[in-house]
C-alpha cells in the first residue's frame, strides 16, 4: 500500500507528514504570541478570518526553537471534521523551516525508527525512510498533536 507524504525540514532534519493530514501550505506568518501559553505554542494566526493555532514542532520534538525566515512556512492540518482520524477539532498550524517535495511512499520502505536518534523525541516518529541523499523521518501526527 502507497502512502504520500509531505517533506519539512525542522533544523537539520527532514520530516514527512502524512498527507491525508495537511489540508494547505500558507507562506503568510503573522503569528502573534499569546501569554501564558505553552511552550510549543508559537502563537496565533488569522487564516482568512480562522484562527489557526500555530504549534512549534522544535520544542514538542526537543529541539531548538523556531526562528522564522522567508523559507518558513506553516503547514495547516486537518481537524477532526475534516478527517475523522484527527482527534483536535480547533485548527492547528505548524511552523517549519521550509517545506520540501511529496513523496509516495510503498509502506514496506518504511523501517522502524533506529534508538539512536538522539536530539529527537522518539516516540513522536513512526518510522523512517531512506531516500537517495537523507533519511525521510515519518511523524507519528495522533501523539504529535496530544496536548497541542
Amino acid at each position: 500500500m502507497n502512502k504520500s507524504f509531505i517533506t519539512i525540514r525542522i533544523g537539520e532534519y527532514l520530516f514527512g507528514i502524512d498527507l491525508k493530514h495537511v489540508r494547505e501550505v500558507n507562506r503568510y506568518l503573522d503569528i502573534t504570541p499569546v501569554a501564558l501559553s505553552p511552550e510549543f505554542v508559537s502563537g496565533l494566526m488569522n487564516l482568512r478570518g480562522q484562527i489557526v493555532t500555530v504549534i512549534d514542532p522544535g520544542i514538542k520534538l526537543q529541539m531548538e526553537k523556531r526562528v522564522i525566515s522567508k523559507s518558513s512556512r506553516c503547514v495547516i492540518l486537518k481537524t477532526a471534521a475534516e478527517d475523522p482520524s484527527v482527534s483536535q477539532k480547533d485548527t492547528l498550524g505548524i511552523l517549519v523551516d521550509s517545506i520540501g517535495d511529496i513523496f509516495t511512499i510503498c509502506s514496506s520502505e518504511i523501517e522502524c525508527s533506529p534508538p539512536n536518534i538522539i536530539d529527537i523525541d522518539v516516540k513522536l516518529i513512526s518510522g523512517i525512510v531512506k531516500l537517495e541523499q537523507e533519511l525521510l523521518i515519518i511523524l507519528r501526527m495522533q501523539e504529535f498533536l496530544k496536548a497541542a
